[in-house]
């Protein structure tokens, strides 16, 4: 596609510079040759705006080879938290099964935002490496947060029932849901952030 590109801009600048302006006229030529000075200047904005919006987010200059399991703060923005509910340990080969975390996901989701933080509950989703979750808050943090966190997998690892949202006029997908699966991974969980402490919320503690 860029070989074509290049070429259909090398076409057009030659019909301006070309002897036999008369086959496509001359205001033809002027007209594409605007046409393709502004493309080019288009180009360069997005390019320059693109890198200029590339940068490396908080979440990556975490060193995940360090990283355990645990629940942790991402990044504070004014009031908002985010944090990371690391399930897995990173770069192990031990990841969550779509099945299972999209299962905890519609659970603890429909948990959270019941529970007695639930204006305070922005977001609930999964990583895309799939080792963990993301959790994002209002004005909640501290040992509150960490004390919701665990409740919620308390939940999840002894749901009976239903999952919410599991028919196709409420999901996406739903046929890939395993709620054994989502049981199974929530007690795992569990066992790294029982008596889990808000002193241990920084990436870098002791």
């Amino acid at each position: 596609m860029r070989f074509l590109s290049a070429l259909g801009r090398y076409v057009r600048k030659w019909l301006v510079h070309a002897e036999n302006r008369t086959f496509y006229g001359w205001q033809e030529c002027q007209r594409r040759w605007i046409l393709d000075q502004i493309h080019d200047r288009i180009a360069l904005f997005c390019k320059e705006k693109s890198d200029m919006y590339m940068e490396k987010i908080a979440s990556f200059t975490v060193d995940h080879n360090k990283l355990d399991r645990g629940i942790y703060t991402s990044r504070v923005d004014g009031d908002c938290y985010t944090f990371d509910l690391r399930m897995k340990k990173p770069n192990t080969g031990d990841v969550l099964a779509t099945d299972a975390m999209h299962a905890i996901e519609h659970i603890g989701a429909t948990w959270l935002r019941s529970s007695r933080f639930k204006d305070q509950i922005i977001y609930f989703g999964p990583m895309g490496c799939r080792t963990g979750f993301y959790l994002i808050t209002r004005d909640l943090t501290g040992q509150p947060l960490v004390d919701l966190v665990i409740d919620a997998f308390r939940f999840i690892a002894a749901y009976e029932g239903e999952i919410p949202g599991a028919s196709a006029k409420e999901c996406g997908n739903y046929r890939d849901l395993s709620l054994e699966g989502a049981k199974q991974q929530a007690a795992e969980y569990l066992t790294a952030i029982e008596g889990y402490s808000a002193a241990w919320l920084d990436y870098d503690h002791e």
